[in-house]
């Protein structure tokens, strides 16, 4: 067995060798491809990011895209190598953003006709936009030829709900950045373009389970129980599915789909650009100098048993347990929700300087009033700390010169105010700085290219209640099993990191990205708990003593009220673990309709799993042919 695990570690190597040759010295002599391709056209749209990739066709305004979409991306770098700001900050974009949609336009009409047919405009204008606009199906199919070497376990890479927290947790956000790379294996897309202002799409797809990446092991390998499970099993579609329509300044979308917040591409503080994607109602409006957005996701709120004792516990009295500085309310509080909000409003007063200001809300353990989630609302000034968290963003992006654009962005999740002492709440702050250059080297050949750094405090994102932490939880087939992603930065809590990237794309249509990133990983994770025996004032009366339970208490900065003295500092004193990422991807068309890809990740990880000296790595590799049906 070691010798076909080597054998085939050996030939996804040789291979992704010869991808990497082929990619450079095709994409500059295939002239011929080049002249028979539409080159450089903004109207023709590519989906290569977060799973499938979809057939071209000419932009609707109400369609959405996302970075990796070679409109969207396009929109963004052109922007500035123009010397502007880009349209945005937030993703994703409707396509009447692009600059680009225009209705189809009608064949001209002689004078006697025009009379005759002007009653019927409209209906020839929904007939003339459907050809144009692509509504139908698409379909596409990539090789399942994946390998894998991983030191992540099942319990590293999702929830348990059948199990129990502890203190010694682990994830690896990097595994599902790389999973969100690779063409699905199959992708059926829907479209239905009903007018010009409305757009609805959605995917039935068959992708790899991201909790099933473990061990040493490749597609070729499988047995027909992992091909089931692994890949045929994976019934979590769809992943990018909405209905959206659009107008003069603004755009609404529902759905479940990707998003993101803030000028990091790899990074991010406020909401993270890197999840595989949220259910939510997402709109715009925009006129002038100012352009505002909403955003409401819900979560899962499927808890297991000791993550349902966390939540809901209160003092005999109904009185909080957990946060009784800070919570007075005696309404009862156990409805399962968890909701997510942000708003943010952008201003340019130049074309080369944007200046936002946004808040970030989760809800959960009660339905909430209004008050919570209208748009318009000031979140931190409806205060309830009992099922709200709050934290607000500001942020800042110049372009000082064409082709570059710098970025700094502060989060404040929780800071001490005038009248509150350090027992009451810690600092959790988080920041991210970001410089990205896109330059065009030839008339075939354009640059982008971008460094970030970000940390993020102990605390911040986290919190006593599960429905209150600052993540989301998508439930994964069979209900045992969550995926639990960041809402805010994708390595959660407690972290530093550093990101280098550039990426080439040439006039035929291929395309390279290196990345590099460093992560400082502290020994914070979101969920950590453990079960011991507590003395505490469990019935609110104060009148009586304190008495002592067996029950679980949540990793937060009071831990030593309910586990001891020394109990978090045991925690804290343990080694950071070092990561270090490089990962790669490319695609060169081979054909019209046919593309060659190549997806890589390599990671190696100092005192992996916070033991100090341990080692580990990783290899990820993907290396396929994808086909689109029908073709462009």
């Amino acid at each position: 067995m070691k010798f076909l695990f080597k054998k085939t570690f050996a030939v996804h190597l040789r291979l992704s060798k010869v991808f990497c040759a082929a990619l450079i010295l095709c994409a500059v002599q295939r002239e011929a491809y080049a002249q028979e391709a539409t080159l450089w056209d903004p109207m023709i749209v590519a989906s290569g990011s977060y799973g499938s990739v979809e057939t071209s066709g000419s932009i609707h305004p109400a369609d959405l895209f996302f970075p990796g979409d070679e409109a969207y991306d396009s929109a963004i770098l052109e922007a500035i190598r123009a010397g502007r700001v880009p349209e945005s900050n937030v993703f994703p974009f409707f396509g009447s953003e692009l600059g680009v949609a225009s209705a189809p336009k009608k064949a001209p009409r002689r004078n006697s006709e025009s009379s005759s047919e002007n009653n019927s405009e409209s209906s020839l204008e929904s007939a003339s936009a459907a050809p144009a606009w692509r509504s139908g199906f698409s379909l596409s199919l990539s090789t399942p030829s994946l390998y894998y070497d991983s030191p992540a376990t099942q319990d590293d890479l999702t929830s348990n709900l059948q199990g129990e927290p502890g203190l010694t947790p682990n994830a690896f956000p990097e595994i599902q950045h790389f999973l969100a790379t690779l063409p699905d294996a199959i992708a059926l897309n829907v479209r239905l373009y009903p007018s010009r202002s409305i757009a609805f799409k959605i995917d039935v797809s068959l992708f790899y389970r991201c909790d099933k990446i473990v061990g040493q092991n490749s597609t070729f390998q499988w047995d027909l129980d992992e091909w089931l499970g692994n890949l045929l099993g994976v019934a979590e579609f769809p992943r990018r599915s909405y209905v959206a329509w659009v107008g003069k300044g603004y755009g609404v979308a529902l759905g479940r789909f990707p998003a993101g917040m803030g000028w990091g591409k790899l990074s991010g503080s406020l909401l993270n650009p890197r999840a595989n994607w949220y259910d939510q109602i997402h709109f715009h409006l925009e006129s002038g100098t100012l352009r505002f957005t909403s955003m409401i996701a819900t979560s899962s709120a499927q808890l297991s048993k000791a993550e349902e004792e966390i939540q809901f516990r209160k003092k005999e009295d109904g009185s909080s347990f957990w946060d009784s500085q800070n919570d007075h309310d005696f309404a009862g509080h156990d409805q399962a929700i968890k909701l997510a909000n942000w708003h943010q409003i952008e201003w340019k007063p130049a074309h080369w300087l944007e200046i936002a200001l946004a808040e970030m809300s989760v809800m959960g353990g009660r339905l909430p009033s209004l008050s919570f989630v209208l748009p318009s609302a000031i979140w931190h000034n409806v205060y309830a700390a009992g099922y709200s968290n709050v934290g607000v963003s500001l942020s800042a992006a110049v372009v000082p010169l064409s082709g570059l654009l710098i970025s700094g962005e502060l989060f404040v999740d929780d800071v001490l105010s005038y009248d509150e002492t350090s027992t009451t709440k810690p600092q959790a702050l988080a920041w991210l700085g970001t410089a990205r250059w896109s330059k065009a080297l030839t008339g075939k050949l354009l640059l982008d290219s971008g460094l970030e750094y970000q940390h993020v405090d102990q605390w911040t994102y986290t919190r006593w209640n599960p429905y209150l932490a600052m993540y989301q939880r998508q439930t994964l087939t069979g209900g045992w099993r969550s995926f639990d992603q960041s809402l805010g930065a994708p390595w959660g809590p407690d972290y530093d990191s550093i990101s280098v990237f550039a990426g080439l794309k040439f006039k035929s249509g291929a395309s390279m990205q290196l990345s590099y990133e460093f992560i400082r990983k502290g020994p914070i994770y979101q969920g950590m708990a453990s079960h011991i025996k507590v003395t505490a004032d469990f019935d609110g009366d104060p009148n009586t003593l304190p008495t002592s339970e067996e029950i679980w208490v949540p990793v937060y900065y009071d831990y030593d009220e309910y586990a001891g003295d020394g109990a978090l500092e045991a925690i804290l004193s343990k080694p950071d673990e070092y990561r270090h990422l490089v990962s790669l991807t490319g695609a060169l068309p081979l054909a019209k309709a046919v593309d060659l890809r190549l997806s890589a990740t390599f990671g190696f990880y100092k005192n992996f799993d916070h033991i100090l000296g341990a080692t580990d790595t990783a290899f990820l590799l993907y290396a396929g042919i994808l086909l689109r049906l029908p073709a462009d």
